[in-house]
């Protein structure tokens, strides 16, 4: 008969692989103690794989915990050649159980979409970037433009840029903005969105016409160019 210390131990379980180890240190101990001929080995071996049998078939191939601790560690693998080691590390008992493979697909997969995450935000910063260095070039090159025209207010501006089909010129820092009072809401072709227009009135020392309206939206010449696009 097996020990009450040893089925305490065989049934402290959480999975079918931790029962085969334990069992195993157990099988272990036996085969040390007693003699290969000795009648008290057979039955305790005999006794283990019925025992074995026994608690398997309520437990699971591997545990939910190990099972969230392999994909958890392969999706946060830092690099490829990382990712690579990780899924060697668990090869054997993919080989075995399917929920181990399960976790290494669902591992796997999360480090594809961190990667995929990573690099549009990459592509975002790039293009935050690269716009606001496009941006920073047409202003200067605006102020440039209409410092010696003699305008007084910053609409001047905007209107000198529709009339003269500027928008493709100056196509980041002007567009259309939506304008609001009240209910009523209007489109102003030409505009500017409040912090270039802040920053234009600052250089050109043009006037600020008061008024109550607000914008409430604005697209710049090249995103509607890239609407209309697609």
């Amino acid at each position: 008969m097996l020990s009450e210390q040893d089925i305490r131990s065989l049934r402290s379980s959480a999975s079918k692989a931790e029962l085969v180890e334990r069992a195993e240190l157990i099988r272990q101990s036996f085969t040390r103690t007693f003699h290969e001929k000795n009648p008290n080995r057979v039955l305790l071996l005999q006794a283990l794989d019925e025992k074995l049998k026994e608690i398997s078939s309520s437990l699971p191939d591997i545990s939910p915990r190990t099972l969230d601790k392999i994909e958890s560690e392969v999706a946060r693998a830092t690099t490829g050649v990382d990712l690579i080691e990780k899924l060697r590390q668990y090869e054997d008992l993919a080989s075995r159980y399917g929920d181990v493979r399960q976790a290494l697909k669902n591992g796997r997969e999360k480090w594809e979409e961190r990667q995929a995450l990573a690099r549009r935000q990459e592509q975002e910063r790039a293009e935050a970037i690269r716009r606001a260095q496009l941006e920073e070039e047409e202003f200067k090159q605006l102020v440039e433009e209409v410092m010696a025209k003699g305008f007084t207010e910053s609409r001047q501006v905007s209107q000198y840029i529709m009339t003269n089909k500027l928008g493709s010129k100056y196509r980041h820092i002007s567009g259309v903005l939506e304008m609001e009072r009240d209910e009523y809401v209007w489109r102003f072709p030409g505009g500017f969105p409040p912090y270039i227009y802040a920053r234009l009135c600052d250089a050109l020392g043009l006037g600020q016409k008061p008024s109550d309206a607000r914008v409430r939206d604005f697209k710049s010449f090249s995103d509607l160019n890239q609407e209309n696009r697609s």
